[in-house]
């Protein structure tokens, strides 16, 4: 007899019982809510990492290098971490599914990624740069939590995530609706992210800047009343970035609350019916066809050669490259201009407003 898996259990069985995709709680919880509380923490990633790195861990003033080539040799690992769970959702059919333990499982480690990644050892001692080997701790750590999170942890949770509704059911509609319901929670995650993020966090100073003007003194103007000069006070801002990377803390944990409760969510009530099917298939005394395996250098050599799926890829790269450069460029557009990260939300809601 095949060991039992703990997806098997009752207790972790799926809640919807229904042959049909229902508005709720299907649609409405596992399609809407569960990935809408599950995508906000990756939005205040996208969106406020590089302003941690930079205003409160410090990076760009002791590590600035480590800043872009970290990012930029991850990227191998992240697309052998997308390669490797494309191939692992593809196994065996089991009764929980293929998709949904998967994302149960990238709860562990999307948490201890978070984890790696915001509350990596303060770096400064006063004014000066520790020497006791913390500033080297700090970039080991923050070098585990980006990779864990991008090239393994994510990616576990948003292909599962990304294919249950063509799991879900062969109704063309239903799985239409179930697709519209799943993107539109992740537009609305990352309208949450950029439409309030930037003033929340300027309300509880988690990115305290240099180009704030709270921290200027020795100020010298014209007789316009324009700057000419002026010193920081890098005393005091150390001592807020010190105070902002233990809020850090706080926010950490509401992050991982939301995190919970939205897979949650997702996991009990989503259920896959194809995958059902197959499994039920697989288990009949009826011989169905065998198909044969195709290789991952097969389905490469193939896609190569495919030009429409050259277009596929160059649309997604630039999309995403757009979207990159928008999430990390507007936070600092806006610490340039204002010194904190109030415009940022207000662009992004006036960018949000025509869409709505």
């Amino acid at each position: 007899m095949a060991k039992r898996s703990i997806f098997d259990t009752k207790m972790m069985s799926s809640k919807i019982k229904s042959a049909n995709v229902k508005m709720f709680p299907e649609a409405f919880l596992g399609y809407f809510g569960g990935p809408l509380f599950a995508l906000i923490p990756n939005g205040i990633i996208n969106v406020f990492l590089t302003q941690y790195w930079k205003n409160v861990l410090g990076l760009n003033s002791w590590a600035q290098t480590f800043t872009w080539l970290m990012p930029l040799l991850s990227t191998i690992l992240i697309v052998i971490g997308n390669l490797f769970v494309g191939k692992l959702i593809e196994r065996k059919p089991k009764k929980a599914g293929k998709a949904r333990p998967l994302l149960f499982l990238s709860i562990p480690l999307i948490a201890i990624s978070l984890v790696a990644l915001f509350l990596a050892p303060f770096p400064f001692d006063g004014e000066v740069l520790k020497t006791d080997g913390t500033a080297l701790i700090t970039l080991i750590v923050t070098a585990i939590g980006y990779n864990l999170f991008y090239a393994v942890a994510w990616p576990i949770y948003f292909t599962s995530h990304s294919a249950l509704p063509n799991l879900s059911t062969r109704n063309s509609s239903q799985r239409s609706f179930l697709a519209t319901l799943v993107n539109l929670a992740q537009v609305a995650a990352a309208g949450v992210a950029g439409m309030a993020g930037g003033y929340l966090t300027t309300l509880f100073r988690l990115v305290p800047s240099e180009q704030d003007s709270a921290y200027w003194v020795n100020v010298v103007k014209d007789s316009d009343g324009s700057i000419i000069s002026y010193d920081v006070d890098g005393a005091r801002l150390l001592a807020d970035r010190q105070a902002a990377n233990q809020r850090w803390m706080i926010v950490l944990i509401i992050l991982l609350s939301i995190l919970v409760v939205g897979c949650l969510l997702e996991y009990f009530f989503t259920r896959e019916r194809v995958t059902e099917e197959q499994l039920a298939n697989q288990n009949s005394e009826v011989k169905t066809t065998n198909t044969k395996k195709v290789s991952m250098s097969t389905q490469v050599k193939v896609c190569m050669h495919d030009k429409y799926w050259w277009i596929v890829i160059i649309f997604f790269l630039l999309y995403q490259l757009g979207g990159a450069l928008k999430n990390n460029g507007q936070p600092f557009y806006s610490e340039a201009w204002t010194g904190n990260l109030n415009m940022s939300s207000t662009i992004g809601i006036a960018g949000a407003a025509p869409t709505a």
